[in-house]
């Protein structure tokens, strides 16, 4: 049976949440805030951001929005190095997908952290 992509995504949120053994406070704090710094500064910037905060659980925020969009095949995976020029040449359209994409994942990965969280 086919699913939704909305049911993808919360899949994606939960296995990726699970496999850690849950979120921590920093994550999921982390998390919360992703969308507003996605919103008012760009994807790019706000995986950038994440990726370069010295935190590890911001650090799992960039790479869950990442590895999403690579499996959506709105952007390259890997490393940061490969991830932000497939978004800096793609065309405006699909990094607006992409941008809406990693958007509405966060919410999944805000809320299952929240209900995953530890301590």
């Amino acid at each position: 049976m086919a699913k939704t992509l909305e049911q993808e995504r919360a899949a994606y949120a939960w296995e990726t949440l699970s496999k850690r053994g849950g979120a921590s406070k920093a994550y999921v704090s982390a998390v919360s805030g992703a969308p507003a710094l996605v919103m008012q500064n760009g994807l790019l910037q706000a995986v950038a951001y994440f990726w370069n905060k010295d935190e590890e659980d911001n650090r799992k925020v960039a790479e869950d929005i990442m590895a999403w969009l690579a499996r959506r095949n709105l952007a390259k995976g890997g490393d940061l190095n490969t991830f932000l020029p497939s978004l800096m040449n793609a065309d405006a359209s699909t990094y607006m997908r992409a941008a809406e994409e990693a958007l509405a994942l966060l919410k999944w990965l805000k809320h299952f952290g929240r209900s995953l969280e530890k301590g």
